[in-house]
């Protein structure tokens, strides 16, 4: 989902490397409707105005198809920030031909869990659409990644990014649902591996 503008500036005032952000209105597909998609055409402008350096967004029409007329939009609004591709690519059956559509609106990168549940599940995916993009749009691996499977991730796909949420598995159900709440021994263990 869309952070709030006040965290976005927040983390541009803390964190002076890339900063990307999901432009999401709402849980669940990525086909928009008019409306949503007028909406995050508005908090993209806000966002590049606060200094985001990347857009991360996915869009599908009713086809289940790439939305290439909100991409063309989106494309228009960017100013020549770096755009991210999220996970709609997984939805789709047929990665060779989005990445194509995707290289013809110069997408900087994809985020997909290789067409799978899971970054481990679809690691052999992830590494056929590297090698598929031959270096026009960089593949980054997402989907359930943490201290556990990270390296055999990275060493199979030969991916160079990846994205991880770390949630913390909360036990306690709460009637207004769970807290995202990242899990900090997770991300230390995470941090670590990349330092060694």
């Amino acid at each position: 989902m869309t952070p709030s503008l006040a965290l976005i500036k927040k983390s541009r005032s803390i964190f002076k490397s890339e900063l990307a952000v999901l432009f999401r209105v709402r849980k669940g597909d990525f086909v928009y409707s008019d409306l949503e998609k007028e909406i995050m055409l508005s908090d993209i402008d806000v966002a590049i105005q606060h200094g985001v350096d990347t857009i991360v967004f996915g869009a599908l029409n009713s086809e289940y198809q790439i939305d290439e007329n909100f991409i063309a939009q989106i494309v228009d609004r960017s100013y020549g920030h770096t755009l991210v591709f999220h996970k709609a690519i997984d939805a789709l059956s047929d990665y060779k031909k989005s990445i194509d559509l995707l290289k013809k609106y110069q997408i900087d990168r994809i985020l997909s869990s290789g067409l799978a549940n899971t970054a481990l599940e679809g690691r052999d995916t992830l590494e056929k659409m590297n090698e598929y993009s031959g270096g026009q749009i960089e593949i980054m691996a997402g989907g359930s990644i943490d201290s556990s499977n990270v390296q055999e991730i990275i060493t199979c796909s030969k991916v160079k990014r990846i994205h991880a949420a770390l949630l913390e598995k909360n036990t306690i159900q709460s009637k207004n649902g769970n807290p995202e709440i990242v899990h900090r021994k997770e991300l230390e263990k995470l941090l670590q591996l990349f330092r060694n």
